[in-house]
């Protein structure tokens, strides 16, 4: 019996969703994508990661496939799910900073026909007041701030 409890915590522990060990690559990844085949390859390899803090940068991706697509209906279902996503989010874990950080960068690029710009100024105020005594490293604060300010200018 205390066997099968040992392989079934085992098997348990290797769904854990605190499995974040390429959220560095994936915030890497996240900025420097341009085109839809870089697009589509991020959504891919990080959906179905374990780390639930690649929800926002997965949910941007799939809105960012809006850009890529030709027919209208599939850019509004792509910036939809994405949406849905990226709220949803955020509506669980609303203390997150790259949540909060990702939706940012989002509304602030997005069409104004879209009526995706409610939190901008929220979302500016929580990152800033909230940052500095975040867990995330030194490096992508600095990356962050660096992203928010091109924003403001």
């Amino acid at each position: 019996m205390f066997f099968k409890l040992l392989i079934l915590s085992l098997f348990l522990s290797q769904g854990s969703s605190d499995d974040c060990s390429s959220i560095d690559k994936l915030r890497a990844d996240y900025h420097l994508l341009e085109t839809g085949q870089q697009i589509n390859e991020f959504v891919d390899n990080f959906s179905p990661s374990l780390c639930i803090y690649s929800i926002p940068y997965v949910a941007s991706a799939i809105m960012m496939k809006a850009e890529h697509t030709r027919l209208p209906h599939h850019k509004l279902e792509h910036f939809l799910k994405g949406k849905r996503m990226l709220e949803g989010f955020i509506s669980e874990h609303p203390e997150n900073i790259e949540g909060r950080y990702v939706r940012l960068l989002v509304q602030s690029h997005s069409p104004k026909f879209l009526g995706y710009h409610d939190h901008i100024e929220d979302d500016l105020f929580f990152i800033e007041r909230n940052l500095a005594d975040s867990e995330i490293s030194i490096t992508y604060q600095n990356q962050i701030k660096q992203q928010i300010n091109s924003l403001e200018q």
